[in-house]
């Protein structure tokens, strides 16, 4: 990269937002799956309270 575009974008702090855009963009899948896996955690609860006699239906 040309140093006169790099010089611009450490001083306008146009790097540490993309740094953070980047990392945000990293954290979301992370999320996801952590919701998948409590979605599964709690389904699976479900099921055993269900195998124990526990529902009615």
């Amino acid at each position: 990269m040309d140093v006169q575009f790099l010089c611009p974008r450490s001083i306008s702090g146009v790097n540490n937002f993309l740094s953070i855009l980047d990392s945000q963009r990293s954290l979301f899948p992370s999320e996801q799956g952590t919701i998948t896996i409590c979605l599964a955690w709690l389904s699976n609860l479900v099921n055993l309270y269900k195998v124990l006699g526990g529902w009615q239906i």
